[in-house]
Protein backbone atom coordinates (compact mmCIF):
# COMPACT_ATOMS: atom_id res chain seq x y z
CA UNK A 1 0.00 0.00 0.00
CA UNK A 2 2.93 2.43 -0.18
CA UNK A 3 5.09 3.92 2.95
CA UNK A 4 4.51 6.39 5.12
CA UNK A 5 7.48 8.25 6.01
CA UNK A 6 6.98 8.96 9.72
CA UNK A 7 8.36 13.12 11.31
CA UNK A 8 9.23 13.60 14.75
CA UNK A 9 6.53 16.01 15.75
CA UNK A 10 7.08 15.81 19.37
CA UNK A 11 10.61 15.04 21.72
CA UNK A 12 8.34 13.32 24.03
CA UNK A 13 5.27 10.90 24.24
CA UNK A 14 3.38 9.89 27.23
CA UNK A 15 1.17 6.74 27.64
CA UNK A 16 -0.28 7.14 31.54
CA UNK A 17 -2.28 4.63 32.53
CA UNK A 18 -4.54 5.84 35.63
CA UNK A 19 -6.01 3.14 37.13
CA UNK A 20 -3.07 2.30 39.55
CA UNK A 21 -2.38 6.22 40.31
CA UNK A 22 -3.48 8.41 43.21
CA UNK A 23 -4.55 12.09 42.73
CA UNK A 24 -1.33 12.98 43.72
CA UNK A 25 0.62 11.13 41.28
CA UNK A 26 -1.60 12.79 38.55
CA UNK A 27 -1.24 16.16 39.68
CA UNK A 28 2.66 15.50 39.00
CA UNK A 29 2.27 14.10 36.34
CA UNK A 30 0.86 17.37 35.13
CA UNK A 31 4.16 19.14 37.09
CA UNK A 32 6.19 17.10 35.01
CA UNK A 33 4.32 18.20 31.66
CA UNK A 34 4.78 21.85 32.16
CA UNK A 35 8.75 21.53 32.86
CA UNK A 36 8.89 20.47 29.33
CA UNK A 37 10.31 22.71 26.76
CA UNK A 38 8.86 21.15 24.10
CA UNK A 39 5.43 20.27 23.39
CA UNK A 40 4.17 17.30 24.99
CA UNK A 41 2.23 14.02 22.91
CA UNK A 42 -0.46 12.70 25.73
CA UNK A 43 -1.45 9.48 23.57
CA UNK A 44 -4.58 8.09 24.61
CA UNK A 45 -4.08 4.19 24.48
CA UNK A 46 -8.33 3.68 24.44
CA UNK A 47 -11.47 4.67 22.99
CA UNK A 48 -13.79 5.39 26.08
CA UNK A 49 -13.59 8.17 28.65
CA UNK A 50 -13.26 5.97 31.64
CA UNK A 51 -12.35 6.79 34.93
CA UNK A 52 -8.64 6.68 35.26
CA UNK A 53 -7.80 6.45 31.67
CA UNK A 54 -5.78 8.28 29.26
CA UNK A 55 -8.71 10.95 27.96
CA UNK A 56 -9.67 11.02 32.01
CA UNK A 57 -6.51 12.30 33.35
CA UNK A 58 -5.83 14.78 30.28
CA UNK A 59 -9.30 16.20 30.79
CA UNK A 60 -8.47 15.84 34.57
CA UNK A 61 -5.04 18.09 34.34
CA UNK A 62 -6.44 20.19 31.16
CA UNK A 63 -10.14 21.48 32.52
CA UNK A 64 -9.36 24.80 33.95
CA UNK A 65 -8.52 27.34 31.52
CA UNK A 66 -5.46 28.60 32.96
CA UNK A 67 -4.01 25.04 33.69
CA UNK A 68 -0.42 25.33 32.05
CA UNK A 69 -0.63 21.68 31.18
CA UNK A 70 -3.04 22.87 28.27
CA UNK A 71 -0.66 24.85 26.83
CA UNK A 72 2.38 22.40 27.08
CA UNK A 73 0.35 19.04 25.86
CA UNK A 74 -1.61 17.46 23.07
CA UNK A 75 -4.11 14.88 23.26
CA UNK A 76 -3.36 12.58 20.57
CA UNK A 77 -6.00 9.60 19.72
CA UNK A 78 -5.71 6.91 17.30
CA UNK A 79 -8.50 5.99 15.17
CA UNK A 80 -8.63 2.81 17.18
CA UNK A 81 -12.45 2.04 15.25
CA UNK A 82 -11.36 1.99 11.66
CA UNK A 83 -7.43 3.14 11.28
CA UNK A 84 -5.21 1.67 9.02
CA UNK A 85 -1.78 0.10 11.17
CA UNK A 86 0.07 2.79 10.51
CA UNK A 87 -2.76 5.03 12.01
CA UNK A 88 -2.79 3.12 15.38
CA UNK A 89 0.97 3.61 15.51
CA UNK A 90 1.54 7.24 14.17
CA UNK A 91 0.86 9.20 17.25
CA UNK A 92 3.85 6.88 18.90
CA UNK A 93 5.95 6.74 16.49
CA UNK A 94 6.00 10.92 15.65
CA UNK A 95 7.27 10.45 19.19
CA UNK A 96 11.48 11.03 19.78
CA UNK A 97 11.11 8.90 23.17
CA UNK A 98 7.59 7.43 24.79
CA UNK A 99 7.00 7.64 29.01
CA UNK A 100 4.25 4.56 29.75
CA UNK A 101 3.39 3.30 32.93
CA UNK A 102 2.29 0.19 31.77
CA UNK A 103 2.89 -2.29 28.75
CA UNK A 104 1.29 -1.14 25.14
CA UNK A 105 1.04 -3.38 22.67
CA UNK A 106 0.73 -0.67 20.04
CA UNK A 107 3.95 1.45 21.32
CA UNK A 108 6.31 -2.27 21.09
CA UNK A 109 5.07 -2.71 17.43
CA UNK A 110 5.64 0.69 16.60
CA UNK A 111 9.43 0.55 18.39
CA UNK A 112 9.90 -2.85 16.75
CA UNK A 113 8.51 -1.63 12.86
CA UNK A 114 10.77 1.69 13.43
CA UNK A 115 13.64 -0.37 14.23
CA UNK A 116 13.75 -2.62 11.54
CA UNK A 117 13.04 -0.39 8.77
CA UNK A 118 15.74 1.72 10.25
CA UNK A 119 18.18 -0.67 10.10
CA UNK A 120 17.06 -1.11 6.41
CA UNK A 121 18.57 2.73 6.46
CA UNK A 122 15.41 4.19 5.05
CA UNK A 123 13.48 4.89 8.79
CA UNK A 124 9.85 4.76 6.69
CA UNK A 125 7.02 2.79 7.86
CA UNK A 126 5.14 0.47 5.57
CA UNK A 127 1.50 -0.97 5.73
Amino acid sequence: MGNQTTEKKFELGLIVAGDTLSKKDITEIGKFITTQTEQVAFIAGETRIANYGERYIFRTLTRFPWSKVRKKATLQVPDYHSGSLYELIQPIVECETILSTRYHGLRTYAGTLYIEYCQLGNCQYYN
